[in-house]
């Protein structure tokens, strides 16, 4: 795994597809993830989750702060066969516009043809939960959602989020708590690294060496069991959390 800057290395992943980051706020240490992929007209897109109902397919972007990575494990010569696949996957999802925005994720969220199905209005995907569905709904599971845990700042970082959300789903999701959450960099550093699903606690010493190129000031303690950042005198500073691509209310 080994993610490399847009603009100063321009998206051109060697197998179709590709994931992308970026730091939102330094400040509130936020993050913002998606996919990149080939469509089968030609042309490299990026398709990302931005808010309620908010799914977002554009030309994957070389100058936006993003930090990219191939899929890794799709080197292996058992997997080459399945980038066509996962390409095609990728962009029958792109189509779907109407994602609802959640903290807690269905069982499935997509069919085969890249519907979202789900008719439970108290679930929805992230920008990272979306990543992982639509990879997971074709059979390709890159993180083991059965042993996520829920961590002290889950809750904190729903409510947080759920201010830049549309009024309406706030509403409607009032009162819900999060059963746990799968962070943009974690499910980044599974979808870019050699060996998959990871489970929770590979995933949180994996992904500290991507944090710290998304947040440089800040020191990255993977030994916390709660795998968060945390500022150079030890205090906790805000929530990790994907909020400012989502639009304000």
């Amino acid at each position: 795994m080994a993610f490399q800057r847009s603009g100063e290395v321009a998206m051109a992943p060697a197998n179709l597809v590709g994931i992308a980051i970026k730091a939102t706020s330094q400040q509130h240490q936020s993050m913002h993830v998606g996919l990149i992929y080939e469509r089968t007209s030609g042309g490299l897109y990026f398709v990302h989750l931005t808010g309620h109902n908010e799914l977002e397919d554009e030309p994957a972007p070389n100058d936006l702060g993003y930090l990219w990575s191939d899929f890794a494990w799709l080197s292996d010569p058992e997997n080459n066969s399945l980038a066509d696949i996962i390409a095609n996957h990728i962009e029958m999802c792109a189509r779907t516009r109407e994602i609802p925005y959640g903290p807690n994720p269905p069982d499935q969220a997509f069919d085969f043809e890249g519907r979202y199905i789900c008719k439970n209005r108290y679930l929805g995907l992230t920008c990272a939960t979306f990543v992982s569905h639509v990879l997971a709904d074709i059979g390709i599971k890159v993180v083991d959602l059965s042993t996520w845990e829920s961590r002290p700042d889950d809750q904190d970082w729903w409510e947080f989020v759920s201010r830049y959300i549309d009024e309406a789903r706030t509403q409607e999701l009032e009162g819900v708590r999060v059963n746990y959450r799968l962070r943009p960099d974690e499910v980044a550093t599974a979808v870019a690294g050699e060996k998959i699903p990871l489970v929770f606690n590979e995933a949180i010493i994996g992904s500290a060496s991507l944090r710290s190129q998304l947040f440089p000031k800040i020191e990255i303690d993977a030994s916390r069991p709660d795998g968060a950042a945390v500022a150079n005198n030890n205090i906790i500073t805000a929530p990790l959390s994907e909020d400012s691509q989502m639009k304000t209310k």
